[in-house]
């Protein structure tokens, strides 16, 4: 943890095993969380497989993430949505559920009766909403009470990075756990900036592997962020 943000490590590998040993390797390295995207398995192994990486010594994200919300998921969204529940009722640490799944807020209430930390996330991926807009969805998004609200929007300008930067700003001081990111080349200033406003976790690579555009390696993102607290 850095300046009370979280570091977590996104794995996007093709095979589970890859996913596991790359994690076991992880589990050495100064970070918090490592973020499982099953969405990148080629084929999904059955479920019971993937209770593999609840063996794997640190918190773990599971995270499914469907194409329309710029994953690679192209599963039914009840199939989905079963895979995603039968990780909670193993208890994994953590849970990525997007905001449009449908009946999104039964799936949170399941989460928390089992004890599973929920990560309710926006993926904007043709640019950035007015400041405005964005405290509205950030509202809605928290209205369901989630552990986490993620929002992520593609930055094309100047004026975009202000705009998250300043809804970061305004959820820290609510009641609701905020993870902001820009997506993008012009979205990795605020992968540092962010994090230091008050974003929760900051999202990082595997050096040469980002799971989203602009995303950092944890090495470098770990080494600016020391440099900056």
């Amino acid at each position: 943890m850095i300046n009370s943000s979280l570091i977590c490590v996104s794995i996007i590998k093709k095979t589970l095993n890859e996913m596991i040993k790359t994690a076991s390797i992880l589990v050495e390295e100064p970070v918090d969380l490592i973020e499982f995207r099953l969405d990148h398995l080629k084929p999904l192994p059955d479920v019971k497989e993937l209770f593999n990486i609840l063996k794997v010594r640190k918190n773990k994200i599971v995270t499914l993430r469907p194409v329309s919300e710029g994953g690679e998921s192209t599963l039914r969204e009840e199939e989905r949505i079963r895979i995603l529940e039968a990780l909670v009722e193993q208890r994994v640490e953590y849970v990525d559920i997007e905001y449009t799944t449908p009946r999104v807020e039964n799936f949170l209430r399941k989460a928390d009766k089992h004890g599973v930390k929920t990560i309710l996330s926006r993926h904007l991926l043709n640019g950035t909403p007015s400041f405005k807009e964005l405290t509205i969805l950030f509202n809605k998004m928290s209205g369901l009470n989630p552990s986490f609200v993620k929002i992520s929007t593609m930055i094309k300008n100047k004026e975009d990075i202000l705009n998250l930067a300043q809804l970061t700003l305004y959820a820290d001081k609510t009641e609701t756990s905020i993870i902001t990111t820009g997506m993008g080349e012009l979205g990795k200033i605020t992968r540092i900036l962010t994090p230091l406003i008050g974003s929760k976790i900051v999202y990082c690579s595997i050096p040469g592997e980002p799971a989203a555009p602009g995303q950092l390696d944890y090495n470098k993102t770990i080494m600016i962020l020391k440099e900056l607290t």
